[in-house]
């Protein structure tokens, strides 16, 4: 984390165009300060939720990130900043924020034919059923002895991402600056098991971001698939990236999900500038 002062003078204004509160906010901002292409800014502008970001960390040049929630918008940023309404109340915040860095998870996924499917997140990478249904599975991580779990799956969550669908589900959250991840089982219906598993300190569990979480995704019938999803994208349960706007089809017999090995890359880190005096509130 930087205490140092940042300031920028060619921002590039990510935002989505289909999000009238965030385009509208985003076009009187870039009425004063100028709107540039991303190869030739000097910090990226994120007017929207939590998923604009996450868009910019995958899609952007690696620059100073920072998040604005649009006026009168309900959404609840953990990574931006309110009451921000003006070019200069945007460049104040700006300047006395402090830098954090972020790196990614990395998961690949082995497929039943042998191919090897590699995928990137910022916020968390979650295994879980297709169908919902129970996925009998093995896991550990690094070196602990395997443990098979029944329940639909599990979370693996950065800092980042340890208040999106992790906290929903009951698992730990961390601090922004953590050096660490978590790791949630999700699904468990049970009543003993997850009764053993929260007394046991399993059901959710930090560990450092240096740790390798390794699982079998067992299909137990043919309807009990496993699925991925990372951040905003899927890997469907024959192996196939999910395409929004366009039909599902599974045919998992030429090949189905099969294992997965989560680490976090320390060479992709991302900057996102944060000002808690504009924090959202409720992620102070």
């Amino acid at each position: 984390m930087s205490a140092q002062t940042h300031s920028f003078s060619r921002p590039h204004f990510h935002f989505n165009p289909k999000d009238e509160k965030a385009s509208s906010f985003a076009q009187s901002l870039i009425k004063y300060l100028g709107q540039f292409e991303p190869d030739q800014a000097d910090a990226i502008i994120n007017v929207g939720g939590d998923g604009t970001v996450i868009r910019s960390f995958h899609m952007l040049p690696n620059l100073p990130n920072f998040a604005v929630r649009p006026p009168e918008s309900n959404s609840a940023l953990f990574t931006g900043h309110c009451n921000i309404t003006t070019a200069t109340d945007l460049k104040a915040a700006f300047e006395a924020a402090t830098l954090h860095s972020f790196s990614p998870l990395k998961a690949d996924i082995e497929l039943s034919n042998g191919e090897v499917v590699s995928v990137y997140a910022y916020q968390d990478i979650v295994a879980n059923s297709f169908n919902a249904q129970a996925v009998l599975s093995n896991e550990h991580i690094d070196d602990q002895k395997p443990q098979r779990i029944m329940g639909c799956g599990w979370i693996i969550a950065t800092p980042l991402g340890s208040t999106a669908i992790n906290e929903t589900r009951g698992g730990k959250v961390l601090d922004l600056d953590s050096q660490e991840i978590v790791v949630t089982i999700d699904g468990v219906s049970n009543p003993v098991q997850r009764k053993e598993l929260v007394s046991a300190d399993h059901m959710s569990r930090v560990v450092s971001n240096k740790s390798v979480f390794e699982a079998e995704l067992s299909a137990v019938a043919q309807r009990r698939e496993s699925r991925i999803d990372y951040d905003s994208d899927s890997i469907m349960p024959d192996g196939q990236r999910y395409i929004p706007g366009q039909p599902i089809t599974i045919d998992t017999s030429k090949k189905s999900i099969r294992r997965l090995r989560v680490s976090m890359d320390h060479g992709q880190k991302k900057q996102l500038l944060l000002n808690q005096q504009y924090r959202t509130p409720g992620f102070n």
